[in-house]
């Protein structure tokens, strides 16, 4: 991956991922276009990494907003921390028994079968989409008849991690897009769930880390800490960079159409991606298909074909000659069966004046004369 790449899925993610619009959805689509592989352990760490920059991006753009609502007092602080992990212990459990059941039931208990493994089929990113958006169309309309003006407690809190933990396993389905949208539904004040829906993405964020860290490792055995290990993880320091530029403005976009009120519009664009992803996952489907049908050729056209070697006159590799065959009719001769005699047959019939030279060019013992009369 170089510079170029890693600087454009660093603008995309940081540009999305504090949008409603499911970035991860964006950058596994620009991955794909790049030609590169969104399931592999560098690109799901290098996601990671662009979405620890926008993190930093939104510690940076909340904090003043944090420290009057969250840290005025201790008994604020405190209800915000029960509220916090109430909704991150939902979160987690939701999200690992999603994983397992994909990993052990969806995914036949494959070998080394991982839920990131979907992360680059994409009808599955483009039906995401479609819920995300339908929920953000709804919450939106919703709020839009009945303003939210209500308070977080521990039971909205705990609903609201439910449903971000329903979205970690499936790439598509926007977190904040989830979270915000159930709040409203819920009747939390916009800002409220606002700064509360990204202050819960500062906390998950750090043990997703962690945990896509251990599966770059696992992935790479053979690095060691040192030299290696720092410029395995240089592409995604670099992204995070880029991601942090791009989050901070996305958040100024995002302040202002939530706060008046344009919650819904973000639904409609989930609604035209997923067209657009079902429309990448027709031309891939169908690439793959003419791919398969193409006849597949044995010869290697990428070396010459070596010509075949003269046939060779050494006579080690001449056939053996045949071995002569013992005449029985003359133990003290031997010739080759081709001209052997067939010493079975009747000799043929001899004429009354036949002389003894004519007998033995036929082929005939020569007839013993009869001794002369005295």
């Amino acid at each position: 991956m170089n510079f170029i790449q890693i600087l454009i899925l660093g603008l995309v993610q940081g540009a999305a991922e504090l949008l409603p619009v499911s970035s991860s959805a964006h950058v596994i689509v620009a991955e794909k276009l790049m030609g590169l592989d969104p399931s592999s352990p560098e690109n799901s760490f290098l996601l990671v990494m662009l979405h620890t920059g926008t993190m930093f991006a939104v510690i940076v753009y909340f904090w003043n907003s944090w420290l009057d609502h969250y840290f005025t007092d201790a008994k604020r602080l405190g209800d915000t921390i029960k509220n916090i992990v109430a909704a991150t212990l939902l979160t987690a459990i939701v999200g690992l028994t999603l994983k397992l059941i994909i990993e052990k039931i969806f995914m036949h208990g494959q070998a080394k079968a991982e839920v990131e493994q979907l992360f680059s089929y994409l009808p599955l990113i483009g039906g995401a989409l479609v819920a995300a958006g339908i929920l953000i169309i709804f919450s939106g309309s919703s709020e839009e008849r009945w303003p939210a003006t209500g308070k977080i407690d521990v039971v909205k809190a705990s609903l609201i991690g439910l449903v971000q933990g329903f979205c970690l396993p499936f790439r598509g389905f926007s977190r904040s897009g989830g979270t915000i949208s159930a709040g409203l539904l819920l009747g939390i004040e916009r800002r409220q769930i606002e700064e509360f829906s990204f202050a819960l993405a500062v906390v998950l964020t750090p043990f997703i880390d962690v945990y896509e860290l251990w599966r770059l490792i696992k992935a790479h055995p053979e690095v060691k800490f040192g030299q290696e290990f720092v410029k395995l993880l240089e592409p995604g320091l670099a992204g995070m960079v880029c991601s942090f530029a791009a989050g901070y403005l996305a958040l100024k976009l995002l302040s202002s159409l939530l706060e008046a009120g344009r919650w819904k519009y973000f639904g409609y664009y989930c609604l035209v991606a997923a067209l657009v992803v079902f429309g990448l996952a027709y031309q891939e489907s169908a690439m793959a298909a003419d791919k398969s049908l193409q006849p597949v050729s044995t010869i290697d056209h990428s070396s010459p074909v070596a010509p075949a070697p003269a046939p060779s006159t050494n006579a080690a590799t001449l056939p053996p000659a045949p071995l002569p065959v013992m005449d029985t009719s003359s133990p003290a001769t031997m010739q080759p069966a081709s001209a052997q005699t067939n010493t079975d047959a009747p000799a043929p019939a001899m004429p009354t004046n036949a002389t003894p030279a004519d007998a033995a060019t036929n082929g005939a013992p020569a007839p013993t004369p009869a001794p002369a009369q005295q």
